[in-house]
């Protein structure tokens, strides 16, 4: 299935709706409210047990309670209940069926579990529910794939690249469905494409080498199937369609050549794990303020794996820690070319814009993360500040109540809303 190369895309993080008053308000309210609120700080502590005792209490309290239901909900599939989650889900969408991340939640469990059709269902209500981005187009367009419906995905995955040029997984899938619709040229633009943002995606190598060898462009296919082999060692298929394209060509298949293509792969990996390290150890030394050593880390992670936009975004929040902020913004834009999508590189992006008082500037960086990453609160957050100062504080509502929905516990957030709705 589409889906199963694609799920990390699909499932944003925990998140808990905000505690605001049931719909059924009355009695219960005050309770109900305090009970939710105790639900959602087990739940951030990692205490998935409380947390469900405390929001089946809240809804006990307050059986028309939507958001205690969507959170108990949201702990339940936290907890791998797969299907409990489903009917606090659904009951929490038969007291409100406009509430969009109700619908999109209970669309990725059917369609994990194996019902696309009832996905689209939840899916196409997601889109009728509220303004739709990105993600919500592109999860009706898994949905549509796994049926089978490969024009009707396309322009889902379409729609999704409209709204965010970025979105990497979703050039890849548009390429998978294109290419299952019968436009190999098309398919193959789009694999290129994601490539583009995702150069180290084996998959996507794969699958553009199948369409080149289909249009018997031979030589860049086998280039295709070797690089998906670099990648990942293991990949079979990638692995048999290289031997019958060698073989094709007459060029030896060797056991020599396979191990020296075998030992640079092995390097390959070391090389990047040996990064991530680095990098864990850079994100350490920032929450330590040690600026210097987390800087020194990320440089080392740039050398081994100078294609991760993650080196120059934590080499670029060391900058800042050191108040060297121009050389921040440079590595930034480093950051952002080789990752678009990357919400936090804007966000960051968008603070140094605004100390340096390119208000304008700073206020579209904040937008684009907001755009990208519309879960953010922190994002959020700046956006709605920005906005006031600059005079929007009508359009400044909005991001701040997201922002206390997403952290209820944000004190700067909830003061600011309740200071603007004055």
């Amino acid at each position: 299935m589409l889906r199963n190369a694609v799920i990390a895309h699909v499932i944003q993080g925990f998140m808990l709706i905000a505690p605001a008053l049931p719909k059924s308000s009355g009695q219960c309210a005050g309770s109900s409210v305090e009970q939710n609120r105790r639900g959602a700080e087990a739940a951030r502590s990692g205490d998935l047990a409380a947390a469900v005792v405390a929001f089946r209490e809240a809804t006990v309290s307050c059986p028309g309670y939507v958001y205690a239901h969507f959170n108990l909900a949201a702990t339940l599939e936290q907890a791998r209940d797969v299907e409990q989650a489903m009917a606090e889900y659904r009951r929490a969408l038969e007291l409100d069926p406009n509430l969009a991340e109700g619908h999109t939640r209970l669309g990725i469990l059917l369609g994990k579990r194996g019902d696309p059709e009832a996905a689209e269902t939840e899916f196409r209500a997601v889109l009728i529910a509220r303004h739709a981005n990105a993600r919500d187009y592109f999860n009706l367009g898994l949905a549509l794939s796994d049926q089978g419906k490969f024009e009707e995905a396309a322009s889902s995955f379409r729609a999704t690249l409209r709204l965010d040029s970025s979105f990497p997984a979703a050039h890849k899938c548009l390429g998978i469905v294109l290419r299952r619709a019968g436009d190999a040229s098309a398919a193959i633009a789009e694999l290129r494409a994601e490539l583009k943002l995702a150069p180290l995606d084996p998959e996507t190598f794969y699958h553009l080498g199948v369409l080149l060898r289909e249009k018997l462009d031979v030589a860049e296919a086998l280039q295709c199937f070797e690089r998906a082999l670099a990648l990942k060692p293991n990949y079979e298929e990638a692995r048999y369609n290289a031997s019958v394209l060698k073989k094709k060509m007459g060029k030896p298949v060797d056991l020599k050549a396979d191990l020296n293509a075998l030992g640079d792969a092995r390097d390959f990996r070391a090389r990047l794990a040996q990064a991530k390290l680095l990098l864990g150890e850079s994100s350490k030394k920032l929450d330590l303020h040690d600026g210097v050593g987390a800087l020194e880390d990320a440089r080392s992670a740039m050398q081994l794996w100078p294609e991760n936009p993650v080196s120059y975004y934590l080499a670029a929040r060391a900058q800042t820690e050191l108040n060297s902020r121009r050389e921040a913004l440079q590595t930034l834009e480093i950051c952002i070319a080789l990752d678009p999508g990357y919400a936090l590189a804007y966000l960051s992006q968008g603070r140094i814009l605004w100390d340096f008082e390119k208000t304008d500037d700073a206020l579209k960086a904040f937008e684009h993360a907001v755009a990208l990453s519309p879960d953010m609160a922190e994002a959020q957050y700046d956006l709605a500040v920005a906005r006031i100062k600059l005079g929007q504080k009508e359009r400044a509502i909005d991001p701040l109540r997201v922002a206390v929905a997403l952290r209820p516990d944000y004190r700067d957030a909830r003061l600011l809303l309740a200071e603007s709705l004055k």
